[in-house]
This record gives structure tokens, C-alpha cells and sequence, in this order.
């Protein structure tokens, strides 16, 4: 679907757009895929660590709904000793609007034999034809483009590239996880597979047509990835659902066995909060350097459950249950207005860890729960969970 050949690795520096705040990240632009003949521009922040002595590693950076290429996150994995670049997969650029951001070519970015890319919007305007016209189809191809431009600078080891991806960035990367296999790992956070069927939040909607189902479901291709992936979500998530990441980490999880999931609670949805997990950056570190990643080894099952983990050092191991089969509601549960949340109320009880092993008894009200695994790697916390287990 996505020949990458007909567009040309480019960039072109836009100094005026520099964001100020954050020295030594550049605004650019770069070719995207054509639309009817016609060429399309992407918008981006690009960055690179200083005095690295050899190359470094890359990650490219995909933003959720309502956002846009940040140039902060750029700087967070800039400061971390990786190469960064972060686009805008709508189609937009920015300006000094009060928004900040119009969409369409304008004013410098503006040339002749280009065209606008689209918005998201389009995503309600899925047909079976011209694909070239729709939004994913330029969003999941942005990304790998974006991976090549990294790729292609020799401060930068191709062969570590990773990416991430944030809400609807999570779903770009589930998705672009079935067409690339050249990325070194991928985090998606809060997006994922089956969102079509397997997830409860307010994101299923985009998923139930039949020509968004036929070329747009992740998990059709799951059973190609060969990248590790981490996916990380929240456990009472207003757009995603737990069931919905559980399945897409128990799918790529075979023949990756750095493949985790991390269900966190009171995590909460957003741009700031999904970056800001400090089990992103370690996970990525541990990736490339070729050292092991905490690991649940088996799944737990039944009331009375033992699983085991592979974890260095101490861990400690919480079991997160519901009472009834889980049910999303509209609410204003966190003060982010009407959206659909969990009805149901977490509980907890404490899981004994030894040798390796986690075992726990849950009380015979429980419908519904997950593990998690609470510990370390390289000196950071962190947190991986089993996948939920629900009860017939």
C-alpha cells in the first residue's frame, strides 16, 4: 500500500518557525505522499544531542487528536541522548493564529505542484477507493517517512530508530506496527488494536464502517510484527478500553518476547501524562542496549491464580479487580466533561511475589482483573501488569 520510493527523503529548514523555548530544535518540512499527482508537505520538529561523540540513537514521535508536532517531547528524548522528530499528521502547520496552527499550505510553506494533506476529519469520509486521499493512509505513511529521515542523517544509527505514540498516535503506531519492521522498538500509549469491537470508550465509533474496518484494523496484521512493543494505557480510559490492549499485547506478544503491557491506574489521558511515564524512556534504553525488560512470562488465570515473571531485583504485585462484568457509562467522572468511563469502582488486594512466582486469591464476587507488577529497570520505577482476565 505504501510505496515510500516515489517520495524523496528532504528537508527543508524553516528557521522563522524555530520554537524559541526550546534551542537547538529546527522547524522543517518534508515530502509526504502524493494525492493525485500532486505532492504533499508534512510539518515536523527535528533534534539532535549535542557533542555526542558517534551516532545516536532516533525516535519519532506521533501526537494524538488535538495535537500537534510538539516541540517540548522533541526536547525531553533530545536531553536524553536520542536524535527526535515529531510531525503534525493532520496536515497542519503553525501560524499565529490563536490556535497556533492552520491547516493547509500558507505563506512560506506554500509552493506550486503541492496540495493540502488531509485532516483527520476524513476519517468519517473513508471509502474503498482513493486511498491516496485519506488521513491514515498519510498519518501511518508520515511516520515511516519520518523514520528515513532519521535514518538517512549520519549523526543517527539507522539500525535504532524506535518510535512512539500518544491516543491517536497510539493507533498510528498499532497500525504502521503491520507495514514497518524496521523500527527498533514501539510504545503506543492508550491507542491500540480491536477498536472496532474489543474496546468500550468513545473511539469505537470511528471503527465501525465497513471501509475503515477493511483497511484500517491494526490487529489484521498483528501477526506480522516483529518489532517489541510496549503498550502502556490507562485502566479506566474515556476513549480505550483494557480489553482492547490486552488482546494486542497477547497478539504481538509471540515470537517478541520483549513484548509487555503496562495497565496504569489513575493514569489519566493526555499529551503531558503520556509522556511523562517514566517506563517510556527506560524501556527504550533497555531495548537498544539489548538488555532484558521486566517480563510476565505467563498469563494468570482463575480466582485463585500463579503466574510467573522474570524481573531483576525486588517487585512487589497488586491485583486490581471489579466486581461486575465491566460497563462504560457517559459521566463527568474526572472532570474532563461527559464521556463514557468505567461504572465500576477498582478494588485491590495484595499478591505474594517469590522466586519469580506471583500468587494471589481474588474473592469469588470478582469478574474482572489484572495484575500488576510493581519494580525496577536501571534504577527507574517501573510497572508492567498482566493482561485482564475476565470471568464468563
Amino acid at each position: 500500500m505504501f510505496d515510500l520510493n516515489t517520495v524523496e527523503v528532504r528537508c527543508t529548514h524553516h528557521a522563522a518557525f524555530d520554537p524559541a523555548e526550546q534551542p537547538g530544535i529546527r522547524a522543517i518540512t518534508y515530502e509526504g505522499m502524493p494525492i493525485a499527482g500532486k505532492k504533499t508537505k508534512v510539518f515536523a520538529y527535528i533534534g539532535f544531542p549535542e557533542n555526542a561523540g558517534g551516532t545516536v540513537p532516533g525516535v519519532v514521535l506521533v501526537h494524538g487528536g488535538g495535537g500537534h508536532a510538539f516541540p517540548h517531547w522533541v526536547k525531553l528524548w533530545v536531553d536524553h541522548g536520542y536524535a527526535a522528530i515529531a510531525m503534525d499528521t493532520t496536515g497542519y502547520f503553525p501560524d499565529e493564529s490563536e490556535s497556533g496552527w492552520h491547516h493547509g499550505l500558507y505563506g512560506e510553506f506554500a509552493e506550486d505542484g503541492y496540495t493540502d494533506a488531509p485532516g483527520n476529519q476524513s476519517m468519517q469520509e473513508v471509502t474503498d477507493d482513493c486511498v491516496e486521499k485519506q488521513w491514515m493512509y498519510h498519518a501511518v505513511a508520515d511516520v515511516m517517512l519520518a523514520r528515513r529521515i532519521l535514518a538517512a542523517d549520519p549523526r543517527v544509527d539507522a539500525a535504532k530508530i524506535g518510535m512512539t505514540g500518544i491516543s491517536w498516535g497510539g493507533v498510528i503506531t498499532s497500525i504502521m506496527l503491520g507495514y514497518e519492521t524496521e523500527f527498533a522498538f514501539a510504545i503506543p500509549v492508550y491507542g491500540s488494536g480491536y477498536l472496532s469491537d474489543l474496546t468500550l470508550g468513545s473511539i469505537r465509533r470511528w471503527f465501525q464502517s465497513e471501509p475503515v474496518r477493511k483497511l484500517w484494523l491494526a490487529e489484521k496484521r498483528f501477526d506480522r510484527v516483529k518489532t517489541p512493543v510496549f503498550w502502556l494505557c490507562w485502566n479506566d480510559d474515556n476513549n480505550f478500553s483494557i480489553q482492547a490492549n490486552t488482546q494486542s499485547y497477547l497478539d504481538t506478544r509471540p515470537g517478541n518476547e520483549q513484548t509487555i503491557l503496562s495497565i496504569i491506574n489513575g493514569m489519566g489521558h493526555g499529551h503531558t501524562l503520556g509522556w511523562a511515564r517514566p517506563e517510556i524512556m527506560a524501556y527504550a534504553d533497555a531495548i537498544l542496549a539489548g538488555r532484558a525488560v521486566p517480563q510476565v512470562l505467563t498469563q494468570p488465570q482463575g480466582r485463585a491464580f500463579s503466574f510467573d515473571i522474570a524481573v531483576e531485583g525486588e517487585a512487589e504485585a497488586t491485583a486490581y479487580y471489579i466486581t461486575s462484568p465491566m460497563r462504560y457509562v457517559k459521566q463527568n467522572k474526572y472532570g474532563y466533561g461527559e464521556y463514557p468511563f468505567m461504572e465500576q469502582t477498582w478494588q485491590t488486594i495484595p499478591c505474594t511475589v517469590s522466586g519469580g512466582t506471583v500468587t494471589g486469591q481474588l474473592p469469588e464476587d470478582a469478574a474482572g482483573y489484572y495484575v500488576e507488577i510493581r519494580t525496577e529497570l536501571d534504577g527507574e520505577p517501573f510497572v508492567l501488569t498482566s493482561g485482564y482476565v475476565e470471568f464468563a
